[in-house]
């Protein structure tokens, strides 16, 4: 992707007090199982059932990656479902889907616009406060105010409207959601890009689509 790969190359020059060592790379690389690259975070333990469809889960993907940052604390926020703790990334995907089936309805634009802190201070509920519990329901705001006013509700629509092309669904996060996808920094006066969450939407798509979950009849090759 240019938009990222360009700042790098200019800033990899600038570097000073980082190096990279490519022959400890190469020897990571060669001894990563490829079965552990394929896994997904979704599984029997996340999907959301046979009960949603593809508008559901994409809206899923968009909720759980506006959220999923900043996991820090002593003690860390965690959540605990059927005897399980579940901290991190792994207790987001699990909270958004605990509020579903107890009457959250956290895909529909309209209740995020609507949500409140009390609300949303039950479904992360855990041992403690999640940290930034006020950023993450602006965000969820915002998600719900942009969904709703400029696609009538459907979140399928902000990914038909990309073609369902990653770069474009990467771009289209990063201007049209800044507050939440547009993760950029400085340095030495070089703006970089790195939009992490936003290249996990699309990823996340993919891996619902080799599920069979998502079959958008437009479906190109989101692995790219």
């Amino acid at each position: 992707m240019d938009s990222i790969l360009s700042p790098i190359k200019k800033v990899l020059p600038l570097m000073t007090n980082v190096l990279i060592d490519e022959e400890s790379i190469y020897k990571f690389s060669i001894n990563i199982d490829k079965s552990y690259l394929l896994k997904s975070e979704y599984n029997k333990d996340t999907l959301l059932g046979e009960n949603y469809g593809e508008e559901e889960y994409i809206a899923f993907v968009f909720v759980y990656n506006s959220l999923n940052f900043s996991y820090w604390g002593n003690p860390k926020w965690t959540i605990n479902i059927q005897g399980n703790n579940y901290d991190g990334s792994a207790a987001m995907i699990r909270v958004v889907k605990r509020a579903l089936t107890e009457g959250y309805n956290i895909l529909n634009s309209k209740f995020l616009i609507n949500l409140t802190k009390k609300q949303l201070s039950e479904i992360f509920r855990g041992n403690i406060e999640i940290p930034l519990l006020n950023e993450r329901l602006k965000l969820l705001n915002i998600l719900g105010e942009l969904i709703e006013n400029e696609y009538q509700g459907s979140f399928k629509k902000f990914i038909d409207d990309a073609k369902w092309d990653a770069e474009l669904i990467v771009e289209k996060l990063s201007k049209e959601l800044p507050d939440i996808f547009n993760d950029t920094n400085v340095y030495k006066q070089q703006n970089i890009n790195f939009y992490k969450r936003a290249q996990l939407i699309p990823a996340h798509l993919y891996d619902l689509y080799k599920l069979n979950i998502i079959k958008s009849s437009i479906y190109p090759d989101l692995s790219n």
